[in-house]
């Protein structure tokens, strides 16, 4: 909030300073005088509410407040225009890179003319034009440049005329008149030279008194009346030597109020009253020792109510309300001790909206409101620093006395003495070691008798007799040694029977009779034996009927009637199968209404309806929540004279109509049900039992945790306002749809919209309170309405109901509840409906509504089911032209087949003769195959025989050697033991090798050997090899080389290869003589690499070369050094060459060499 304390701009309140020599010393002044006025002039009979920052509103300083004709409150504050629904506050800000949206955030008036354009008066950002669809702005700014643009930024007021022109009062720019359908200003200033001119160009207020006269309030130059036909001013000022010229020079606020009479606010100077016929100013001053007179003599603002309340505005004194008839002020101020007090003494703006609700406007405290419905009720409560107030806030009982006043029973604060005259409570308590006083301070129960004497019951205090009077009490304690005394000292009921008794309800003494002449007790209690005595012990509640019977309630045994002469009683308790019994057996209240209907109220079981048959059984009929109670606990029941019964609940108070009409005592089958809770004034919802009572005038008074609530039933007016609707939010996806920014529309409106999906947000190109439709895609599935009923008197009790048109069957009805979600709905057209009450339960005859289309997916479509159905009547049409076509051909085909068929025949005989023959082939190639078949077998098993021959040999070769060592090792022959042992490591190895390439050849025989072929480095492969088997060929004394320089990719098993180089590097060794050569070398073609491993050996000679790789054919060469060799390892390479697709062969000439070669595939990428 911005540090100025008067005026909201600088240049107001220096001028001020400057024009106006008791302006401090005045408005230093304002608070002791406002404060003193306030304790002696303000009962605070208006309560009001507040709504600031932490209820949403923007900022704590409000300027202005209107209405729209949509029925929406617009608030401008010192920081943005505020729109309100009664919920929730939308904030309207100038934003930097936005061109359409406010231009100062500063709103000191505002104006709707009468097409519905919203008009805002800045501070600095001149006037502003609000469209409504788009909710964005177009802003007219003073140009130095352009004489028909505005002549100053800073807006103070605008009003239109009753010929549609908007006037405009400035901040040093005089009174500008502006054309909306041009968008041009004409402005007025002050002129020394024109005596007919303006006299001032600070223009603070202005007020239309007909179609030719404005009233104009200036700063400085005093009131001035503009003649509009002529252009002519006539300025009114401060004459100090004439007492009935203005009071002030500073005009803040001009109003004509009904009866046609100007009002001026002064800054300094007061209230004054115009008199047009002798152009007398009527002062109205500030003076401390004139009760009720003004509180301040600095005016914001004067309004009128609709019921006729002068309000005025002023600055540190509060809100005044002038009886014109009186000429006296009642103030109503901040008390920060009273909640429903003024939330400042520095109001600034008046305003009434069509709930006639007032609106108050303050400098630092928000808006205060008031509303005669949210005040229905009058209230005393507890006040600490008011020795006057009542003593306590629970309240416990009522009686009000043959002089008519009023007795309030507390809990906790005794018995207090109300004085109407002065509004004063005078308590009565226990005082200790005084034997008159009240014996207990919990005051639970006051009758009078004949004598004029109470009788108290207390709540731990026995019974009182009490003297008003005298105020000197005498006390009926339980004695438990007298069995003539109060049984029990805690009492929650007394009544007089009339007869010289009076009964007592007790909390677990049962039920006393006291006899008043001979002061002795009477006991009944609960006898498990006897059926006729009464059924419990605690007894709430007390009723005398007719008869003469007591109709007891008690706390759990249900309703006992008990007649005095018998002193039997017969109980009514609640049965579970029974629709016609009590529905709560603890009884709280019994009543008799207007027209002799007995109602009871229980703890749990709501309000019970008596009817009593022919012959004195009583039936029940149960009224609870489900009948539109707030509450199932009843603790009083008060009948008016218009048959209404008033309940008091621990949710607040309950109306019920049960009744057709007054005139018609006929039951009605849905009594009429309206609640009342705090929000109506109450100061709880949460009331307490036997608290309630009605005085001679029908004033009812009833008792809370926090105080006394009275009133009467003829001054609760119902709220007949019927409030617009409005639907206020839409979301998709529970995501908030907002108008889409920075567009400018001029009040274009679109019957039917589209969501419009940008940056993961939603945006609707118009507000939804003027969206007609919205269109929705089929994935568009989730989706709420917010809605709101513009009654502003009581917001949170407006009730809804909604139905969506073409999917609902019926109205929903959701009490406070403002949204509606629907979710996957069918494709189709829909319209959503709300409707809504205002406070009172009175059901508005506005109806919103918004049409709904929701798309279907394309395959419910109109387009794609005639593309279905064009493509079926394409396609069968083809069918059919194609069926046509075919079976021409057909028959075609078929003359050819015919004769084809027959020249086929004819051949048929010369094949079947030609078949006979081949069948004859195949049979002699059969044949064949199985000689083949046979001869593999044998070589198979030639085979297998020589390999177990050649495994025998070294294996019987290493049992004699074995033997032969262990004789040379006894013998110590360590030399020959050595060379044996030679002899059998190269047995061993023969032996392993045979063993190592038979396993591998007969793995890949059976198909179960892996083959997992991938790029490898060849060089690397070859490398491993050579070193491998470099020992070998050293002991041999052979040159084992690679000529394989340069790494070579090849697509190959590895171990595959590594075992083929092995082989044949080992055959090379084993047949090259000593000091040969071994080289290994490579070729590379198209697809492969060439392997050749070339050897100096003894070479072969063309019988041997062709016996290798065949696996029947016997090898037994010995190798250069008689190392014994099988053949089976070129075998084995031979298939492991196969897997890879290659070749392998062998070039050999005897005495010169070998070079063995295979081929593998290259890499692949």
């Amino acid at each position: 909030m911005e540090k100025n304390y008067y005026f909201w701009c600088t240049e107001l309140n220096d001028y001020l300073y400057y024009n106006n020599f008791f302006y401090v010393i005045s408005l230093s002044l304002v608070f002791l005088v406002s404060t003193f006025q306030g304790l002696s002039q303000n009962t605070q009979s208006l309560k009001f509410s507040t709504l600031s920052l932490s209820e949403g509103l923007s900022q704590s300083v409000v300027f202005q407040t209107i209405q729209d004709k949509d029925g929406f409150l617009w608030f401008g504050t010192q920081d943005g225009l505020n729109k309100y629904d009664g919920y929730e506050f939308t904030v309207y800000r100038n934003q930097p890179n936005n061109k359409f949206s406010l231009s100062n955030n500063c709103i000191l008036s505002m104006l709707e003319d009468n097409d519905g354009n919203l008009w805002i008066g800045t501070r600095g950002g001149g006037l502003n034009q609000f469209d409504k669809y788009s909710e964005s702005f177009y802003s007219f700014t003073n140009n130095p440049k352009d004489s028909q643009s505005l002549s100053n930024n800073f807006i103070y007021c605008l009003i239109q005329d009753n010929e549609g022109i908007i006037w405009i009062g400035t901040n040093g720019g005089g009174l500008n008149k502006f054309d909306k359908k041009t968008g041009k200003f004409k402005s007025f200033k002050k002129n020394t030279n024109n005596s007919n001119c303006i006299s001032n160009d600070f223009v603070c207020s202005i007020v239309e008194e007909d179609s030719s006269t404005l009233w104009i309030g200036t700063l400085g130059g005093g009131l001035n009346c503009f003649d509009k036909k002529t252009e002519s001013f006539k300025s009114y000022q401060n004459d100090r030597n004439n007492p009935y010229s203005l009071s002030n020079n500073n005009v803040k606020s001009v109003f004509i109020d009904s009866n046609d009479i100007l009002w001026i606010g002064t800054n300094g100077g007061g209230l004054d009253r115009f008199d047009k016929d002798s152009e007398h100013f009527i002062h109205f001053t500030n003076n401390p020792d004139v009760p009720n007179s003004i509180s301040s003599n600095f005016i914001n603002a004067i309004y009128e109510t609709l019921n006729g309340m002068l309000c005025i505005a002023t600055h540190g004194g509060g809100l005044n309300i002038l009886d014109r008839n009186t000429g006296k002020f009642d103030v109503y101020l901040k008390d920060p001790l009273n909640p429903t007090s003024l939330s400042s003494s520095y109001p600034i703006s008046l305003f009434e909206d069509q709930s006639k609700t007032l609106w108050i406007g303050t400098y630092g405290g928000g808006l205060s409101s008031h509303s005669k419905y949210r005040n229905k009720f009058g209230v005393y409560k507890h006040d600490p620093l008011n020795i006057k107030s009542i003593s306590s806030n629970a309240i416990r009982s009522f009686y009000i006395d043959k002089s008519n006043t009023l007795w309030i029973g507390t809990r906790g604060g005794g018995l207090n003495k109300y004085d109407s005259s002065n509004g004063a409570f005078k308590s009565y308590k226990n005082i200790i070691n005084d034997s008159q006083s009240l014996s207990n301070n919990n005051i639970y129960f006051i009758i009078e008798d004949e004598l004029g004497f109470f009788w108290i019951g207390t709540n731990g205090g026995g019974l009182n007799k009490f003297n008003p009077k005298t105020g000197k009490s005498q006390t009926f304690r339980n004695d438990l040694i007298n069995t003539n005394s109060l049984s029990n000292d805690f009492i929650y009921y007394l009544l007089d029977d009339k007869m010289g008794s009076i009964w007592i309800g007790t909390d677990g003494g049962g039920l006393n009779r006291f006899d008043k002449k001979t002061g002795k007790f009477k006991v009944y209690k609960n006898n498990p034996n006897d059926s006729l005595s009464i059924s419990d012990n605690i007894i709430i509640s007390i009723y005398k009927d007719k008869q003469g019977k007591l109709w007891l309630g008690t706390r759990s045994g249900g309703l006992n009637i008990f007649d005095p002469k018998t002193e039997k009683a017969v109980v009514y308790k609640n049965e579970p199968n029974d629709s016609t019994s009590i529905l709560n057996n603890s009884v709280l209240s019994i009543v008799e209404d207007e027209f002799g209907t007995i109602w009871i109220g229980t703890d749990g079981g709501g309000l019970n309806l008596v009817s009593i048959d022919t012959i004195g059984r009583l039936s029940f009929k149960s009224y609870t929540d489900r009948n539109g109670l707030p509450n199932n606990c009843i603790y009083g029941i008060v009948s008016d004279k218009e048959g209404n019964l008033w309940l008091s609940t621990n949710k607040g108070i309950s109306k019920i109509s049960p009744y057709i009409s007054k005139l018609h005592r006929q039951l009605t089958s849905k009594p009429v049900v309206q609640n009342f809770d705090f929000n109506d004034g109450l100061p709880s919802n949460e009331f307490n039992t036997n608290a309630y009572y009605q005085g001679s005038d029908g004033t009812i008074y009833m008792g809370t945790i926090a105080g006394v609530v009275y009133f009467n039933p003829q001054s609760v007016i119902d709220n007949r306002y019927f409030p617009p609707l409005v639907i206020t939010g839409f979301q998709l996806f529970n995501k908030d749809v907002e108008v889409l920014p920075n567009t400018y529309q001029k009040n274009k409106i679109d019957e039917n919209v589209k969501i419009i999906s940008k940056n993961g947000c939603y945006y609707l190109p118009q507000t939804i309170s003027k969206t007609q439709g919205i269109t929705l895609t089929a994935d568009e599935k989730v989706f709420t309405f917010e809605f709101a009923s513009l009654d502003f008197s009581i917001p949170l009790k407006n009730k809804y109901e909604y139905i969506m048109e073409g999917f609902d069957t019926d109205w929903n009805r959701i009490g406070t509840r403002r949204f509606a979600t629907y979710t996957n709905l069918p494709h189709g057209n829909y319209t959503f409906k709300v409707r809504g009450t205002n406070c009172d339960d009175l059901w508005s005859n506005s109806i919103a509504s918004i049409n709904i289309t929701i798309l279907p997916p394309f395959w419910k479509t109109t387009w794609f089911r005639l593309l279905v159905l064009f493509s079926f009547v394409f396609l069968v049409i083809t069918y059919i032209k194609w069926r046509e076509r075919k079976l021409n051909e057909d028959k075609d085909i078929l003359e050819v087949t015919v004769k084809e068929r027959t020249i086929q025949l004819k051949d048929a005989n010369k094949e079947l003769n030609q078949q006979k023959e081949e069948l004859q082939i195949i049979n002699e190639e059969l044949v064949q195959h199985k000689i083949e078949l046979e001869q593999a077998n044998a070589t198979k098993d030639k085979f297998f025989s020589i390999i177990a021959h050649d495994l025998r040999n070294p294996f019987n070769s290493l049992l004699g050697l074995s033997d032969f060592l262990i004789e040379k090792i006894k013998e110590k022959d360590f030399n020959e033991s050595l060379e044996i042992a030679k002899t059998i490591h190269q047995s061993s190895s023969v032996a392993h090798e045979l063993l190592e390439n038979l396993l591998n050849w007969s793995i890949s025989q059976t198909g179960k050997i892996s083959f997992t072929p991938e790029n490898q480095d060849l060089k690397l492969l070859v490398d491993a090899n050579l070193l491998l088997f470099s020992n070998n060929a050293e002991s041999k004394g052979i040159v084992l080389s690679s000529l394989v320089k340069e790494s070579i990719l090849v697509f190959v098993d590895k171990n595959m290869v590594l075992t083929i180089l092995r082989n044949l590097i080992t055959n090379a060794i084993k047949f090259s003589r000593k000091n040969g050569r071994i080289e290994i070398n490579i070729e590379k073609s198209d697809g492969y690499i060439t392997i050749h491993v070339t050897d100096t050996g003894v070479g072969m000679d063309d019988n041997i070369l062709g016996k290798l790789f065949k696996i029947d054919e016997e090898m037994k060469t010995k190798g250069t050094a008689n190392e014994p060799g099988t053949g089976l390892g070129l075998i084995l390479c031979k298939e492991f060459v196969d897997f890879h697709k290659g070749k392998i062969w062998v070039e050999s000439k005897v005495g010169i060499g070998s070079r063995f070669s295979f081929t593998l595939p290259k890499a692949k990428f």
